[in-house]
């Protein structure tokens, strides 16, 4: 499956960089290099391991980032679920959603969302 994170702040302190930083730590404690590409999306051995969305709510003055870290996800049910426009995906001469990303166990085996998790805490 996959890890998910959120970020919550108030509107006034709300910084995508700062909260992708944080992630980007927690990876690198765990001895993954990885990368921001992108907007929202973080990458390592150039394959998308990460994406991220974003909600601000002024009227309540606060902003919400959400993002996903692929572990161990069935990349086959992945496509089927992403359906991005396929323009998009042959402006950057990708074949299929498939073909862009990768499960950190690809090169991680051991990896589990718990230490995940624990890094993330550490890295906060």
């Amino acid at each position: 499956g996959c890890s998910v994170f959120t970020f919550i702040f108030p509107s006034s302190d709300f910084h995508i960089d700062r909260n992708l930083d944080t992630v980007l730590g927690a990876l690198r404690r765990l001895g993954i290099e990885a990368e921001k590409k992108g907007r929202n999306d973080l990458t390592h051995e150039d394959k998308k391991i990460s994406g991220s969305a974003f909600k601000h709510a002024p009227d309540r003055q606060v902003s919400l980032h959400h993002g996903t870290i692929l572990i161990d996800t069935d990349l086959t049910a992945l496509q089927r679920y992403l359906t991005p426009d396929k323009r998009k995906l042959q402006a950057k001469g990708i074949a299929s959603v498939g073909a862009r990303v990768m499960n950190l166990r690809d090169s991680f085996p051991k990896l589990t969302h718990q230490q995940l998790c624990d890094a993330l805490i550490e890295e906060f």
